[in-house]
């Protein structure tokens, strides 16, 4: 069977080394229409980084490097203090982004040390860049199937699976492998997901491309299902977890994990790169807000007034004792033996 898109970090963003853009698949649009933003400046990129589905600190260090090489190669004939000058800026700017700030930019200071050393040597920093970055990409690959390999496992015969929001790669092969290589009959239940309804167009696009019946829940049904016995294990991606356990998701996860610990549901995370060790617990978390627009409008028509107050996180953050496991390119770990994990990435 042919794999669809998203079984690889290259099918959501990539860089054009002889443009010197970066290409950003347009989440927004797909899977009616599969159309990459082509970025050609920093303001162009953001943009488009902001409609990603859950990016995590690892996918967001491989895009950095991509927009250090999109402004190196748009500066490349510059002095070289000038082009020095010039990526200094373009770390600042992606620092002071919400979604860069919250995840962080682990590893931007060695791609900086790396960009100075081939400025001496006189070698073009933007192909060393791009080069990082598709290296870490193809890290990252492997470490997601390996993830998703190990996911796969911890499904039974029959399994009735419920997902929220979409767990990116690492989901991807977790139904590959389920639905395709064990054939275990698994059937999907997907919440809509809002506010980017990533579970109605991602996660369900890649179950019926495999070939996974698919049930699509408004996001306030979950309880009632979970309550008449329809569902019989959650799984989720993860954008990041702490070293406590708590795992960071499209909001809306940690209601559906309390009410799977509340019913004996096992609750799985994908976090293939472990915990974040600079989040030691789940308050420590960053919130990103969604466009208060969202809430108040209906069908491109407002159907609240306009001076009530919004309060709509983007992600939440699931309590570690709702969690049964974190699955990672390790294998899966309970929340206690977290600290046994080892990043190769």
């Amino acid at each position: 069977m042919p794999q669809p898109l998203l079984y690889s970090h290259g099918d959501i963003v990539q860089y054009d080394r002889e443009r010197g853009t970066v290409l950003i698949l347009d989440q927004y649009r797909y899977p009616i229409e599969t159309v990459f933003v082509v970025c050609a400046d920093i303001d162009a990129l953001l943009d488009a980084v902001a409609g990603l589905a859950g990016p995590d600190p690892l996918l967001l260090a491989s895009i950095a490097n991509y927009a250090l090489a999109l402004v190196a190669h748009r500066h490349k004939d510059w002095p070289t203090e000038s082009q020095r000058a010039a990526l200094i800026q373009t770390v600042t700017q992606l620092r002071q982004t919400p979604l860069f700030a919250a995840l962080g930019l682990e590893g931007i200071d060695q791609a900086l040390s790396q960009a100075d050393a081939a400025l001496i040597r006189g070698e073009s920093v933007a192909a060393l860049l791009a080069h990082s970055g598709e290296e870490q990409l193809a890290r990252y690959d492997a470490a997601a199937e390996a993830c998703g390999r190990y996911a796969a496992e911890l499904l039974k015969k029959g399994e009735q699976a419920l997902t929220h929001g979409f767990g990116g790669v690492a989901f991807s092969w977790m139904l590959h492998v389920a639905q395709v290589e064990q054939q275990i009959g698994l059937h999907l239940f997907v919440t809509e997901s809002r506010p980017g309804l990533w579970g109605s167009r991602l996660a369900a696009q890649q179950a019926r491309a495999l070939g996974v019946p698919v049930t699509l829940l408004p996001d306030s049904a979950v309880g009632m299902c979970m309550r008449q016995g329809k569902i019989t294990t959650f799984v989720t991606g993860a954008e990041r977890v702490a070293f406590d356990g708590s795992v960071v998701h499209t909001v809306g996860t940690c209601q559906y994990a309390a009410l799977a610990s509340r019913y004996g549901i096992p609750y799985y995370a994908l976090a293939c790169n472990g915990s974040d060790h600079r989040l030691p617990n789940g308050n420590a978390a960053p919130l990103r807000k969604a466009n208060p627009a969202i809430t108040r409008e209906w069908a491109g028509a407002q159907q609240a007034p306009e001076d009530a107050a919004v309060y709509y996180p983007v992600v939440d953050v699931s309590a570690p004792e709702s969690v049964t496991a974190i699955v990672t390119d390790q294998g899966a770990l309970r929340v206690e033996d977290l600290f046994k994990y080892r990043s190769s990435l």
